[in-house]
């Protein structure tokens, strides 16, 4: 790296490195991204999933919202791919609560998630998010 830094600022024998310019050829525009794109959709498998979720953060963060509260969005954050789905299980439905996190049913496997972020709120860890918004097994989250 440092003989490439050196031949990029001219030091040494001469400067041997050659800039060139991208190709007009390809080039696309990539329109804003809008917050209704943000909104998870749990038919999906968790690998796809915490990929939108990791996309999202911190703007427009990826958002979903009780079936209780569907007026209420939570965004959530730091996702991880558990494994298989549980028979009984569906999409969206949170099959069990820690403190370290949520973990929910999707299409394809369990997503788990460690922080919470509520409208207004502060990004919180699951376990000072459920303190003050109880969530429990069995709830689900809209798509």
């Amino acid at each position: 790296i440092v003989e490439t830094l050196d031949s990029l600022v001219g030091v040494g024998a001469h400067n041997s490195l050659q800039f060139v310019s991208q190709p007009d050829r390809g080039v696309t525009y990539a329109r804003k991204v809008e917050k209704a794109e943000a909104r998870i959709d749990w038919d999906r498998d968790a690998a796809g999933i915490a990929n939108s979720i990791r996309a999202f953060d911190p703007v427009p963060g990826a958002t979903t919202a009780l079936t209780r509260q569907p007026e209420l969005p939570i965004r959530l954050f730091i996702p991880a791919v558990i494994g298989g789905t549980t028979a009984a299980s569906i999409p969206g439905e949170i099959v069990a609560v820690t403190p370290q996190g949520l973990l929910v049913a999707t299409g394809n496997g369990i997503l788990g998630v460690s922080q919470l972020q509520r409208a207004g709120g502060r990004r919180l860890a699951v376990s000072d998010f459920l303190r003050g918004h109880p969530i429990q097994a069995g709830e689900r989250w809209l798509s």
